[in-house]
């Protein structure tokens, strides 16, 4: 038996664009209100076109993500840098267990540190070059949610025993801080 939802990795695709626009902003790298450049752009020496499938030109960063725009995210990667996007992956708790104990879990897979290139640094905004579990990417938007906190998933509350007794009761769990309160919100 199998539980796909941490057992199976895919990558994230658009999902991840949250995570890089706010691990962005926790670096003072880019605003919400900025203007962003949403234009095809070539990269790798002429070699990959980022577009989107309209041609939205400028916006603001906030209205690039409500549009999912790949240019838009690529260009906030490059800002962010190769370093810093890579440990805002790992942050967001990518590449590692979540700590759920469910049997079967895996850690992802992210690139290693030192084989990032610059078509990583093209693919990774736009969720592509990692894989996560459907377990790690809930939790990653947990992190939003819990003002920065990555939480260690619970599955169970309790489990109560046969005669209806608190057998066993879980506590919200925080394995780190990945980004501020302000971030967050």
């Amino acid at each position: 038996r199998r539980n796909d939802v941490v057992a199976s990795v895919q990558e994230p695709g658009s999902t991840f664009k949250p995570l890089l626009v706010a691990a962005s902003i926790e670096e003072k790298v880019a605003t919400l209100q900025e203007s962003v450049e949403c234009a095809t752009f070539r990269m790798n020496n002429g070699k990959r076109t980022i577009k989107d499938i309209y041609p939205y030109g400028r916006m603001t960063l906030e209205m690039a993500l409500v549009k999912s725009s790949n240019p838009a995210m690529v260009r906030t990667g490059l800002k962010l840098g190769p370093e810093k996007m890579r440990e805002y992956v790992v942050r967001f708790g990518f590449g590692e267990k979540t700590g759920s104990r469910l049997p079967g879990e895996g850690p992802g897979k992210i690139t290693d540190a030192k084989k990032w290139t610059e078509w990583t640094m093209g693919s990774v905004p736009m969720g592509y070059e990692i894989e996560v579990t459907t377990l790690q990417m809930a939790a990653a938007y947990s992190a939003l949610a819990n003002g920065g906190q990555l939480p260690r998933p619970n599955i169970v509350r309790s489990i109560y025993d046969a005669n209806g007794g608190l057998a066993l009761e879980t506590q919200p769990e925080m394995r780190r801080r990945v980004i501020s309160e302000a971030t967050a919100k």
